[in-house]
């Protein structure tokens, strides 16, 4: 057999090969939108980018075979088609000289000569090639990184250009028409699952976009917007849900009515801007000073409503007082010098949880009331036994 018979009989194979390859990688493209979604709605920023990393990676793992590389990147055009913009890039140099971000207007002669061709362009001695062209900082960057041979792949949907993915080698001379020819048997193929790609990535941003969105619509309802505390509509479904709870587990509860002592005349002293600042100073610590599995939320005005779970009349109190301490502790630092602020606490405890939520409101309530009548700045606890009313 002759050695063109024998390239030609490679080349076959080795197209297959990666048509084989690029069906793998189709397979495995909804499998990393779903994974990249997935996470999108659990962290902090979208996961966009996670599935055209993932896809590249598998393709930068699977073409060595048949096209030689030491580095592989990608761009594609963007803002209507008016640049384009390197989006990945792998290698297998220490120093990654040109990554993700860098741009080149559509205009630029060698983008023209690229995508306005549609041809892939060898260039066998990079370091002849910038002699030549030396205002090319591609080039210069990738000849940091070692390379000397690049085969460059315009990639298309339809006839309109979608970008160019460029194989590098750190040896001279390691193109040839045969890996050419490869490329461009398969670069509808490819274009197509990058292609994919970017539509999956815009797909998982946009719902990141509207979870944020729904996520802070939720907070809005459910939180005060002073204290950011829950609300009062919030407060008293989360105590219903405890009270179902602890009457399934057959556990007591307790429900605590707290109310800032002479708030009026904060208000009227001082203003309504440094009560407001009163208001989220104790807030803030009535928060901190709750465990995890206590709930606190804004009543109305300058009460709060507590939830105390697993909490009998033999527990409550300890509580209410590392919370009166908490707040009356040390003064609240104000625009108008430091403030004295104290509470007063009103407990109801329902053992087994044997009543509703209203009653336990009414006795928590009763017992601010008698707080407030012994002098303030202290607390009373109440049992409601069933049947009370």
């Amino acid at each position: 057999m002759s050695d063109t018979n024998s390239d030609e009989t490679h080349g076959v194979e080795g197209t297959t090969e990666l048509e084989n390859t690029l069906i793998a990688v189709e397979l495995k493209l909804d499998e990393a939108f779903e994974a990249a979604g997935r996470q999108a709605l659990t962290d902090d920023e979208a996961g966009a980018g996670m599935v055209l990393e993932q896809v590249l990676d598998l393709i930068y793992d699977s073409f060595g075979s048949v096209i030689p590389y030491d580095r592989i990147g990608v761009a594609t055009t963007e803002d209507d088609g008016q640049i384009v913009r390197s989006r990945w890039a792998r290698s297998e140099a220490d120093n990654l000289k040109m990554g993700t971000g860098y741009a080149a207007p559509l205009e630029d002669e060698a983008v023209q000569n690229i995508l306005g061709s549609g041809e892939p362009l060898i260039v066998n001695d990079l370091e002849a090639y910038l002699k030549e062209h030396p205002e090319s900082q591609p080039t210069r960057d990738i000849i940091e990184e070692g390379m000397r041979s690049s085969l460059t792949c315009p990639l298309a949907s339809g006839s309109k250009p979608t970008g160019m993915m460029v194989f590098s080698s750190k040896e001279r001379n390691a193109y040839t028409d045969k890996h050419r020819d490869i490329f461009t048997h398969i670069a509808g193929h490819v274009a197509t699952i990058l292609e994919r790609s970017r539509m999956y990535e815009k797909l998982i941003d946009l719902n990141w976009q509207l979870q944020v969105a729904s996520d802070a619509l939720e907070y809005q309802a459910t939180h005060d917007g002073l204290t950011r505390l829950w609300n009062r509509t919030a407060i008293l479904a989360a105590i219903e849900r405890e009270i179902d709870r602890a009457r399934r587990q057959e556990k007591a509860i307790t429900i605590v009515m707290c109310d800032i002592d002479n708030f009026k005349a904060i208000n009227d002293t001082h203003g309504h801007l440094i009560g407001d600042v009163v208001l989220q100073a104790v807030a803030g610590r009535l928060s901190e000073a709750l465990r995890s599995y206590e709930t606190v939320g804004r009543y109305g005005g300058e009460e709060f409503l507590i939830t105390l779970c697993d909490c009998d009349a033999d527990g409550a109190p300890h509580v209410m007082e590392r919370l009166r301490t908490a707040v009356g502790g040390e003064k609240v630092e104000t625009g108008k010098g430091a403030i004295s602020v104290t509470i007063s606490l009103g407990g109801a405890v329902s053992v087994m949880a044997n009543t509703d939520i209203d009653e336990l409101i009414r006795v928590a309530d009763e017992a601010l009331f008698a707080a407030k009548g012994a002098g303030r700045n202290c607390h009373e606890v109440r049992v409601v036994e069933a049947g009370d009313k």
